[in-house]
């Protein structure tokens, strides 16, 4: 049985506004699926 690394990364509030932004919940989880795919090279979180 292989055993497999589990990532887990915390992002909230003020950490995935961009400068501008007024934080609406389309807007946070594109920035949310933009951090993932630049750190971790993932196609979706």
């Amino acid at each position: 049985m292989r055993e497999e690394e589990i990532i887990v990364v915390a992002l909230g509030g003020n950490a995935i506004l961009q400068p501008g932004q007024p934080g609406t919940v389309e807007e946070q989880l594109e920035n949310v699926d933009i951090a993932c795919r630049y750190t971790y090279g993932f196609n979706r979180c």
